[in-house]
C-alpha cells in the first residue's frame, strides 16, 4: 500500500572468488535510480520485466539536486564516522535533505545562504530547487511497481504560533507536508506525531519526538523514507552459512553470509572491489564497496566525493560471480547538530544569529532557531531482500518558553475602559457554557 499524499489527501579479484565482504554498505536507493544497467532474471520466471530507462528526462534542476543531495550525504557520512569511529552507521541523506529543505524555506538573510552551503545546493535558485524535490518525490515514488518506495513529509506546530502563510503553502505544494497545529502540553500531541511516523515507515521507526516536548519547541519538521525490495534474484537459504567478520579494530565476528553465484554487476578498482544487487525491475539497487588489501573503510569514506563515486559505480559490469552478503539487522540514530555546523550551517542553531523570519514573522524578537536535528533509521537485509526506513526531525524552538495563558479553569473576567480605570462588567466562569 502506497502512502497518501497528505497535502491531497509520501583482496581478492571478485571475478575468481567469493567477494570478501568488508564494513562499508552504500545503500544507494535513491542514487541507484541513475544507473539503470539490466540484468538477467534467476530462470524461475518471477523476476520483474527489468527498467532500461527512467520515464522521462531528469530536468536540470533534478539533477542538481540529486547531485547536491549525493555530496551532502558522504559530507555527512565523514562527519558521523568521525564522531562514532566504532559504530556501525546508516544514515538516510535523502530524508535529512528533505527535512532541512523544508526548514530552509523558512529560512532568511545569512541563515539561509549557510544552510543552502551546507545542503549543497550552489547556485540553484530556491524555486527550482522545490521544484526539484517535487519532481523527485513523484518520479520515486512510482518508479519500480515491484518496489515500495514512500515519502512523507509534515509539520507540527505548537498551537499560537502557526507559521506564515506562504512558507506552509511552500511545503504543501512542492513537498506534499501536512501542516498541524497541536498542544504541546499535552502528551496526546507526542502520540500523534510518532503515529504518524510509525505509519509513514511502516512501523519500522516506531517514534522520533519524545515525551514531553520541550515548553521552549514551537515546531517540528518530519521527513520519512520507507523502502521495501525484493532482490530481483534472491539468496537461496539452504546456501547462507556461518563466516568469520574481519571487524575494523583486527577482531573476527561471525555473520550469516548469504551467497549466490550467477551474473551480477561487479566492478575492480585500484582501492576497492565493488558489488551491485539489483531490486525490483533493477531500478534501485544495493551497491557494496569493500577496500582492497589493507585500506580501511574510513580512509575510503574519507575519499569519497561525486567524482570518486561515479569511478566506483563507472568500473560495473555485468559478471558471473560468487557473492556473499552478510545478513543483517541494524538501527540507527543520532543527533546531527554537531555534523551540519561542521558543515557549515551554524547560525540556523545560535539563537541570536538565526534568521527564520519567513516561518514566523516575529522570529528574531523570539530568537527562533533549530534545536536538534535527529534521524533514526531502521535496516533489515536477507535473502528475500531489504526494508529499510528512515525519519528525521526538525526541531524548531525559542530562547525562553512562550507565556501560555489558557483560561480552561474557573477565571474571573472584567470588561472595563482601561485609561479611566472604570469597569464596567465583572464576571466568573465556573464550569463550561454552551458554545
Amino acid at each position: 500500500m502506497r502512502m497518501a499524499r497528505p497535502s491531497r489527501s509520501l583482496s581478492r579479484n571478485p571475478l575468481n572468488s567469493s567477494v570478501r565482504l568488508g564494513a562499508l554498505l552504500a545503500f544507494t536507493a535513491f542514487m541507484g535510480a541513475c544507473d539503470l544497467g539490466t540484468s538477467p532474471g534467476d530462470g524461475d520466471g518471477d523476476a520483474p520485466p527489468p527498467i532500461t530507462e527512467l520515464p522521462r528526462s531528469l530536468s536540470v534542476a533534478e539533477l542538481g539536486i540529486l547531485e547536491a543531495a549525493n555530496v551532502f550525504g558522504f559530507d555527512l557520512l565523514r562527519q558521523v564516522r568521525a564522531a562514532e569511529p566504532r559504530e556501525n552507521v546508516f544514515l538516510s541523506p535523502l530524508s535529512a535533505s528533505m527535512a532541512l529543505g523544508m526548514t530552509a524555506n523558512g529560512a532568511h538573510g545569512e541563515t539561509l545562504s549557510e544552510m543552502r552551503q551546507a545542503l549543497r545546493f550552489g547556485d540553484l535558485p530556491e524555486q527550482e530547487v522545490n521544484r526539484a524535490y517535487r519532481e523527485l518525490i513523484d518520479l520515486l515514488r512510482d518508479l519500480d511497481p515491484a518496489v515500495d518506495f514512500h515519502v512523507g513529509n509534515s509539520i507540527w506546530h505548537r498551537q499560537g504560533w502557526e507559521p506564515e502563510a506562504p512558507f506552509q503553502e511552500m511545503n504543501r505544494e512542492y513537498f506534499d507536508a501536512t501542516v498541524q497545529g497541536l498542544d504541546f502540553s499535552d502528551p496526546a500531541a507526542v502520540t500523534t506525531i510518532n503515529n504518524w511516523v510509525h505509519e509513514a515507515t511502516q512501523g519500522r521507526i516506531p517514534s522520533i519526538v519524545e515525551s514531553p516536548i520541550d515548553p521552549r519547541t514551537v515546531l517540528f519538521l518530519i521527513n520519512a523514507i520507507d523502502f521495501d525490495g525484493k532482490w530481483t534474484r534472491g539468496f537461496d537459504p539452504a546456501a547462507t552459512r556461518s563466516h568469520t567478520f574481519r571487524n575494523h579494530d583486527g577482531t573476527e565476528g561471525t555473520v550469516q553470509l548469504m551467497t549466490r553465484r550467477g551474473e551480477v554487476r561487479i566492478g575492480v578498482t585500484t582501492g576497492a572491489d565493488v558489488m551491485e544487487l539489483p531490486y525490483g525491475g533493477d531500478a534501485f539497487v544495493m551497491t557494496v564497496v569493500i577496500p582492497r588489501g589493507d585500506r580501511s573503510v574510513d580512509a575510503l569514506v574519507e575519499s569519497l566525493d561525486a567524482e570518486g563515486w561515479a569511478s566506483l559505480v563507472g568500473s560495473l559490469h555485468p559478471t558471473d560471480a560468487l557473492v556473499g552478503l552478510p545478513r543483517f539487522t541494524m538501527e540507527w540514530e543520532r543527533t546531527l547538530n554537531d555534523d551540519l555546523q561542521a558543515l557549515g550551517m551554524e547560525r540556523a542553531f545560535v539563537p541570536h544569529l538565526a534568521d527564520f523570519t519567513r516561518m514566523f514573522s516575529d522570529a528574531l524578537e523570539w530568537q527562533v532557531h533549530i534545536h536538534n536535528v535527529k534521524q533514526k533509521s531502521f535496516v533489515e537485509v536477507d535473502e528475500v531482500g531489504t526494508r529499510a526506513s528512515a525519519a528525521t526531525s526538525v526541531e524548531v524552538g525559542v530562547v525562553s518558553a512562550p507565556p501560555t495563558v489558557f483560561a480552561d479553569r474557573p477565571f474571573l473576567f472584567a470588561i472595563r475602559e482601561r485609561l479611566s480605570g472604570t469597569i464596567l462588567f465583572l464576571g466568573v466562569m465556573v464550569e463550561a457554557p454552551e458554545a
